[in-house]
């Protein structure tokens, strides 16, 4: 057994940002994938997935969502972040949440009223926050790590897909606010390119990277002989390199982030 996938509680992993189109969804995969390879206490786990956009459901869209999305605006809606933690508890499973754009601020509320209760009954929260080169990404960051109750992890992966390099985050490694956030107890990660055809085309035919890694092209329906043509073995296995070293990856950087928080309480 890898112990680098053993935890010895229940992940509950959300991913958050104010804007779209920076990576949340590409993140939240890669955070699946980690925890269906993960054992809680050398046992597998299972993996809750699900998401908060109602009109992109990407996660719906790619066949990975084990529920319906939650209506962030619903009078409920903070029920069915209970009843994620209560099956995590119970059931020692993970989980995976997808939030949409424009949803941080109502996230983080319900992270203010719940999360130190989900961590006093067993369960680690952790939130990756994905970052690109532009400053008020940065900033919308920031203000999330400084008021996010302190139990609560935090990864910050730094977005190089879309033809961005680490040179477009030199301002940002040398700012007093990147320093900030690590004191406070974040960690940081990387996100890399998984190639821009390939992530339209995987969109485009509804296929998640692990689909594409397991040969199942089911969900390009009429398409299938196409998809299965363009994302042949050579892509294929570059995809599977891709998200066995992200997965490693993300699953060192969720230990690290739980590691910090424990250290600080």
């Amino acid at each position: 057994m890898n112990d680098l996938f053993n935890f010895d509680r229940p992940i509950f992993a959300l991913t958050v940002g104010h804007r779209g189109g920076f990576g949340k969804s590409t993140v939240s995969q890669i955070n699946a994938e980690t925890l269906r390879r993960s054992t809680i206490l050398g046992r597998l786990a299972p993996v809750i997935i699900a998401e908060t956009d109602l009109a992109t459901s990407s996660m719906a869209q790619i066949g990975l969502a084990t529920q319906p999305p939650i209506d962030m605006l619903a009078e409920e809606h903070a029920g069915a972040f209970l009843a994620i933690a209560k099956d995590l508890i119970s059931e020692k499973q993970h989980a995976v949440i997808d939030t949409a754009a424009g949803h941080a601020d109502r996230i983080n509320g319900v992270l203010e009223r719940y999360a130190d209760r989900f961590v006093a009954q067993g369960v680690d929260v952790i939130v990756f926050l994905p970052l690109t080169a532009a400053a008020v990404v940065q900033q919308q960051a920031i203000n999330f790590v400084k008021s996010r109750p302190s139990t609560v992890a935090i990864v910050m992966v730094k977005n190089l897909a879309q033809g961005r390099k680490p040179e477009d985050f030199r301002d940002w490694e040398a700012s007093d606010s990147r320093k900030v956030c690590l004191e406070l107890g974040a960690v940081e990660t990387i996100m890399e390119s998984v190639g821009v055809a390939m992530a339209d085309n995987a969109s485009s035919w509804q296929l998640s990277f692990a689909n594409i890694v397991a040969g199942d092209f089911n969900a390009a329906g009429d398409e299938i002989d196409i998809a299965s043509t363009y994302f042949d073995d050579r892509r294929r296995l570059f995809i599977e390199d891709w998200l066995d070293c992200h997965a490693e990856r993300y699953a060192r950087a969720m230990k690290d982030a739980i590691a910090k928080v424990r250290g600080a309480s």
